[in-house]
């Protein structure tokens, strides 16, 4: 059985799953790792067999022991079995988590103060409060999924067994919105809200902006999108600028980071003010507002409409499409804003009628600025 185990290591490892310290033979749905992002069922009566996956994830991978020959018909009606299985038995985890979101929620009492609110200066659109944590649901098709769970300490949790890959929260009208931002967290996503009156939608982290920018794409597919993302600066591979980047160019999105070494909007907003996030935001309008897929799709029709077969062939292929159908937007490179940046920190400098001096305790503006990831 220890070789067995091995090979089932092996083969959640191979397709990118990070196995357990020790597998619970017993043929029961088990979560685990960090925020129990992990799930397998392993059975080991019989032919050994397991399955695996992300439990964010929808799809998930099956394994069955090497025995050296192929299975028999009998054989591989049970792995069906059990993986049919387990897979329910993990619906029904999911279903409960859902229910049980739902009840908490309802018990909940709506909430205006509360002290990480206080603490990361942003309002409340919509919280609750239970148990003087700060509830934020995560909904799915307009219905509740999940729920996070922030201490008056900040201490953050999400429900066991709840998912949240491609859930979000909304802040704002969506309704006809001809730009809408994405945020990662509730903090960054309420700050942006209050300093330009945007709708935005918080993803609750940078792995969710592909499957959540991709919902919001096929909901409002002539909006502006932008990915107001987590400057990572400090940590290899800049995840959340990375993962924005990667949402922006598959969805037609733009990406903006914050100014002055801020990891997101809220620092930004917490060091110099809220005035300096409405200033940057007003600034960069242009871009942001540049091209709406209405535009851009008008103008490749009346340009088409003037070329052949193979000429509107050639155009088509020139432009980058996004999987929903929809060209794709150059993306708002910020690496590419370094000269134009330096001119804008001048011109909020002299704008002290927007929201007066700037004076970062007497550090130079492009140094880092502290700040939590929410």
């Amino acid at each position: 059985m220890s070789d067995a185990i091995q090979q089932f290591k092996a083969a959640m490892s191979l397709y990118g799953v990070v196995p357990p310290e020790q597998v619970c033979v017993d043929g029961k749905i088990h979560q685990y790792g960090k925020s129990k992002i992990w799930w397998y069922a392993y059975f080991a009566d019989g032919v050994p067999a397991g399955i695996f996956g992300k439990w964010d994830a929808r799809d998930d991978e099956t394994w069955h022991a090497d025995l050296g020959r192929q299975l028999t018909e009998e054989e591989v009606l049970t792995h069906r079995q059990r993986m049919d299985a387990a897979r329910k038995e993990r619906e029904l985890a999911i279903a409960l988590s859902v229910r049980i979101a739902n009840k908490i929620w309802d018990k909940a009492k709506p909430v205006d103060d509360h002290p990480y609110l206080k603490r990361k200066g942003v309002q409340s659109y919509g919280l609750r409060v239970s148990h003087k944590e700060l509830l934020i649901p995560l909904k799915r098709d307009d219905v509740i999924i999940s729920l996070k769970f922030i201490s008056e300490s900040g201490r953050r949790r999400y429900l066991p067994s709840g998912q949240t890959s491609g859930c979000f929260y909304p802040i704002g009208e969506l309704i006809d919105a001809e730009t809408i931002c994405i945020a990662e967290t509730y903090a960054t996503a309420a700050t942006i809200h209050q300093a330009t009156g945007y709708p935005v939608i918080v993803a609750f982290s940078a792995s969710n902006f592909k499957s959540v920018t991709g919902e919001i794409r096929k909901a409002h597919p002539r909006a502006n999108l932008v990915i107001c993302a987590t400057d990572n600066y400090r940590i290899d591979g800049n995840p959340g600028l990375t993962k924005a980047s990667d949402a922006a160019k598959l969805y037609g999105a733009k990406v903006l980071i914050p100014l002055y070494g801020a990891i997101n909007f809220n620092v930004m907003a917490t060091k110099f003010g809220i005035a300096a996030v409405t200033c940057y935001f007003q600034e960069v309008s242009e871009q942001i507002n540049a091209i709406a897929p209405s535009q851009l799709d008008a103008e490749f029709d009346e340009a088409s409409a003037n070329l052949n077969q193979t000429e509107i062939a050639s155009v088509a292929g020139s432009v980058a499409v996004a999987e929903s159908g929809l060209p794709a937007f150059k993306i708002f490179d910020p690496f590419k804003l370094v000269t134009s940046l330096i001119t804008l920190i001048g011109k909020l400098l002299a704008r002290v009628g927007c929201f007066g001096p700037i004076k970062p305790d007497g550090k130079d503006a492009n140094q880092s600025v502290g700040g939590s990831h929410e």
